[in-house]
């Protein structure tokens, strides 16, 4: 006889971006929620998040996580099977969304919309069983364990929709795991009060980065390049929020003005940030703008940022997270409406809008992720990814409202890419030779810019 175990695994996470996961309630803002009512992140989302996720790795996928041939109606069933994750500490956002028309970079008509997720601090609880013939199966979801949670802590492995605009990431707080030999009476007893009780007896262990964030399976990953711009808003910037008669605080004074920036409460308090879905319609619209001078096919860059062309829904490999402004300096921003055919100013047309800027050396961290592509286009998406990030932190690419008044322009600091990294300096951006980490991303980056420099022959 074949002995028998069972694998119990979980971990506490804490939401470090924002969440959605479409319901079909509208009392419930079209978030997903249990029977009674309480926001949670469905066993399905989670199984089917961590199973692409592994296909990515080393991990037998099929032996441990099943597979489906539909056409030959054959299959097998999952050795892991998840738990809904309930959500606790939930504070909801409201965040607008604009439909952009591709091909003229404006926005549509009627194309503004609204949206509900879920906001940065929740708390939830990832569980998982799995049933197993082998102390060698044992081992390997051990290790599907520690890895697990180190692809969660690193952001690789994220939860819901929108994960290209900075959603579904989490940080790990501590995790637990243990295993029963059903062979072994007092085991199989443990076994036999229930999965929930054995994981309410699970301790937890806290959760050590240094120890845990190791690769455990050899990847087989696609190349992920990250790019972190460093810059300051020297002069005012502006993502309005949408918000309906707002005021904000002057002094000691409540004042009524036309705009305000856009917030989200994280662990109690407002902070000022500019949306990951912001910074990737930027990157993409000037994006755009160079396949348009070069003559790139839009299909390209369908294929690169995501869209719907023929109702065919592609995901894109260009992923932008929220950006989080610290300690901003606020400001009110006066203008007035010009008559047009008089040249004189509309009566009652003072407008008031709420402007943040950073000081005293603060400054933002723009970071876009891109993953390679399946149809060869990965150095022509880092080139263009390179490129917007580039002209935006030399204030020749404008983020949100006011653009034409000079607002949204960034003073970038240091671009890094990967392990490198080059510094702006005099209104241009500098690859120091001497520098180790600076010299080698010269040679990557004119490889990439090359892919852009075939479009023009």
């Amino acid at each position: 006889m074949k002995k028998q175990y069972v694998f119990y695994g979980k971990g506490k996470i804490r939401l470090a971006s924002f969440l959605h996961i479409g319901g079909e309630d509208e009392s419930s803002l079209n978030l997903v929620t249990d029977g009674g009512g309480q926001y949670i992140l469905p066993a399905t989302s989670i199984s089917g998040s961590v199973k692409a996720y592994f296909r990515k790795k080393s991990f037998d996928t099929e032996h441990y996580l099943g597979w489906t041939d539909e056409e030959q109606g054959a299959g097998t069933d999952s050795k892991i099977y998840y738990y809904d994750a309930v959500c606790s500490h939930v504070q909801l956002e409201e965040r607008n969304g604009i439909r952009m028309d591709a091909a003229h970079g404006v926005a549509e008509e009627n194309g503004l919309f609204k949206q509900y997720f879920i906001g940065q601090g929740m708390e939830s609880e990832i569980c998982f069983q799995a049933f197993l013939d082998s102390e060698a199966e044992c081992n390997d979801v051990q290790l599907f364990y520690t890895e697990l949670f180190a692809g969660i802590q690193k952001g690789s492995l994220s939860f819901g929709a929108m994960k290209n605009n900075g959603a579904g990431i989490f940080q790990v707080i501590e995790t637990g795991s243990k295993i029963l030999n059903l062979a072994d009476k007092k085991d199989f007893l443990i076994y036999l009060s229930g999965v929930n009780n054995v994981l309410r007896l699970l301790s937890y262990e806290s959760w050590i980065k240094s120890e845990n964030e190791q690769p455990v399976f050899a990847s087989a990953e696609k190349g992920i390049t990250e790019f972190e711009l460093t810059a300051e808003i020297p002069d005012g910037l502006i993502i309005k929020s949408g918000e309906i008669s707002p005021r904000i605080r002057v002094g000691n004074d409540i004042r009524k003005v036309n705009a305000v920036n856009v917030t989200k409460e994280i662990d109690g308090s407002s902070c000022y940030y500019i949306p990951g879905s912001t910074i990737k319609g930027t990157v993409r619209g000037y994006a755009q703008k160079v396949c348009n001078t070069f003559g790139i096919p839009e299909e390209v860059m369908v294929q690169i940022f995501g869209g719907t062309p023929d109702r065919k829904v592609n995901r894109g490999y260009v992923k932008a997270h929220d950006v989080l402004v610290p300690q901003p300096q606020t400001t009110v921003y006066n203008r007035i409406k010009i008559d047009r055919w008089l040249g004189s100013v509309i009566k009652g047309a003072k407008m008031e809008q709420e402007v943040i800027s950073t000081q005293n050396g603060n400054a933002i961290k723009i970071r876009v992720v891109t993953e390679e592509t399946e149809n060869q286009n990965s150095k022509l998406m880092n080139a263009l990814v390179y490129l917007a990030l580039r002209d935006i932190g030399l204030g020749l690419v404008t983020i949100g409202s006011g653009s034409s008044v000079g607002l949204g322009r960034l003073k970038g600091k240091e671009l890094r890419i990967g392990n490198y990294k080059a510094d702006f300096e005099n209104m241009q951006i500098v690859f120091d030779e001497k520098e180790p980490t600076s010299a080698p991303l010269k040679a990557i980056v004119e490889e990439w810019l090359q892919e852009v420099a075939c479009y023009a022959n």
